[in-house]
């Protein structure tokens, strides 16, 4: 762990747009009290670059908000990273290919689940792309999409 993780800043928080519960495909809890964002709970995660070197990451639990700390490890923008639940290890679900473009040699990033139930449901689930600093991001809330 760094003394001081790195962040990065957006733009500020929008309340009805925050998630108040993320879990990973085993049903563990990624919100993290410990490591904040604008106040709130960050979302956790284990990543792996492309170098196969893995770090710790903090995603802001809020649509929109593209804030991060990394806590552990070296992000690249527009590297292509794999997702995992720091608790189990589990890599994330992926939804489907992003539509960007901006992942290694321009190969589009997929598309990851955090899902906002246990039940682990497509239709209920944050979908993030796995491109460092692509800004796709939805949330799906009864098979509906809410763009960032």
């Amino acid at each position: 762990m760094q003394a001081n993780p790195a962040a990065f800043h957006s733009e500020p928080v929008l309340p009805s747009q925050t998630v108040t519960r993320v879990f990973c495909p085993n049903g563990h809890n990624l919100l993290d009290v410990c490591y904040t964002i604008q106040g709130l709970a960050g979302i956790k995660l284990v990543f792996t670059d492309a170098r196969g070197e893995r770090g710790l990451l903090v995603l802001s639990p809020t649509l929109g908000c593209f804030d991060r700390l990394v806590l552990a490890g070296r992000l690249v923008d527009g590297e292509k990273i794999s997702l995992a639940c720091p608790e189990c290890a589990a890599p994330l679900d992926v939804l489907g290919p992003c539509a960007c473009a901006s992942g290694d040699a321009g190969a589009p990033g997929e598309l990851c689940l955090l899902y906002l139930t246990e039940a682990h449901t497509a239709d209920e689930a944050i979908a993030v792309c796995n491109v460092v600093g692509c800004h796709r991001s939805s949330i799906r809330h009864a098979g509906e999409y809410i763009q960032a």
